[in-house]
């Protein structure tokens, strides 16, 4: 038996192409962003909205930190960074200019050991910032901005497509940041001396993802593939690579680590987000969308109280956008069909058998009379 994921919501809401998913800590909500500047946040047992805020500018990236359930941030154009807090029946945000006027946030990553600190990456820029409260009033400290990585004039400014913390900062001055670049590869950041402590040359970087226990980190590349590299090896040993749809190519697909890191879930094109394992990059699982769209919006979780697997994904169809909630199923592995109640194979066993009985009995009943039939022949011939 293997478990498969089927869908257990499709919701509407959204009016323009879905960027961003994010679980709450606790796992008892969920919420969405998309490029119409709308941020819900729903209910994901019912599938219900139970807060909205509208932002003025396209929203690129939320994310859920510190394992705060009331908290939320979001990146979105105009350099602004939203620091959204979550009441009963409203949602207030403390908006803030972060990056260039003329930049987007698109990738934000929170420290979860440390609940004060988070780094943005918009266009060309990488920052760390630092959160502080003060009798109830929020504020926000730039500590500083991350060095660009040295690169020759002709290959242009690097492009930044994902960060993540590999060492999270017990400090201002402290901690690792991996950063990916379009164009310049993957690299690691000391916060302390500002140096970077290791690179990865990559002519192509769509994505960036860090496994949980941070010894996996995976890359797509835009010509149709997730990139595994092993973390600890002195070189960042390439483990394997995890072929996506071949239409993929040009599109920046991003990627999310779920079951504790085992499994790799990638966005895709037609309607299609491919599950592979990490360890045997086999192909677990690929989960359908209805119509030719493009997911670039999704997140997994794992529910303690329910024992159960989640995975969100949200669709890029501008006015017809959905976002999709999936669950786990025990399936039949050679089957591939849902596993059945031993009352049910029991139900389907007596069927059968009593379908057996019954066409022995026909068959049976048939050849005797048959055979009777012919006895009388013979005995009329006879006399």
């Amino acid at each position: 038996m293997v478990l498969k994921y089927q869908t257990k919501l499709v919701l509407p809401g959204h009016q323009a192409d879905i960027t961003a998913l994010a679980f709450s800590p606790d796992g008892k909500r969920f919420s969405s962003a998309g490029s119409d500047g709308l941020v819900f946040v729903w209910s994901l047992s019912s599938g219900d909205l139970l807060l909205q805020f509208t932002s003025p500018n396209p929203v690129h990236s939320l994310i859920w930190p510190w394992s705060d359930p009331d908290i939320l941030l979001l990146g979105c154009d105009g350099g602004v960074l939203n620091s959204v807090t979550l009441y009963p029946d409203i949602m207030k945000a403390c908006s803030f200019p972060a990056h260039e006027l003329n930049s987007s946030i698109r990738h934000l990553s929170a420290c979860q050991g440390n609940r004060q600190f988070i780094a943005s990456g918009a266009n060309h820029e990488v920052k760390i910032w630092k959160r502080n409260v003060d009798h109830g009033t929020e504020s926000w400290q730039m500590l500083t901005p991350l060095p660009k990585p040295d690169v020759s004039e002709a290959a242009g400014l690097p492009l930044v497509t994902g960060l993540q913390w590999l060492v999270e900062p017990s400090s201002d001055k402290e901690g690792k940041l991996v950063v990916s670049y379009l164009s310049h590869g993957i690299a690691c950041w000391d916060l302390a001396s500002l140096l970077m402590v290791w690179r990865v040359q990559h002519d192509a970087c769509g994505s960036l993802a860090l496994s949980p226990d941070r010894s996996v980190f995976a890359v797509y590349h835009p010509s149709r593939s997730y990139d595994l590299f092993k973390v600890a090896s002195r070189q960042k040993e390439k483990l394997r690579q995890l072929l996506a749809d071949g239409d993929a190519a040009g599109h920046y697909l991003p990627a999310c680590f779920i079951h504790d890191g085992t499994f790799l879930v990638g966005g895709g094109v037609a309607g299609k987000v491919r599950i592979w394992g990490v360890e045997t990059g086999t192909r677990h699982q690929v989960l359908r969308h209805p119509g030719n769209c493009i997911v670039k919006a999704i997140s997994g979780f794992y529910d303690f109280d329910t024992d159960t697997f989640l995975i969100i994904t949200g669709t890029s169809q501008g006015t017809e956008s959905r976002i999709y909630v999936w669950d786990t199923v025990e399936m039949d592995a050679e089957m591939d069909a849902p596993v059945q109640s031993s009352a049910q194979r029991d139900s389907v066993h007596i069927e059968l058998g009593t379908t057996g009985i019954m066409l022995g009995g026909w068959f049976f009943g048939f050849g005797i009379g048959m055979f009777v039939l012919g006895l009388a022949v013979i005995v009329a011939m006879t006399f």
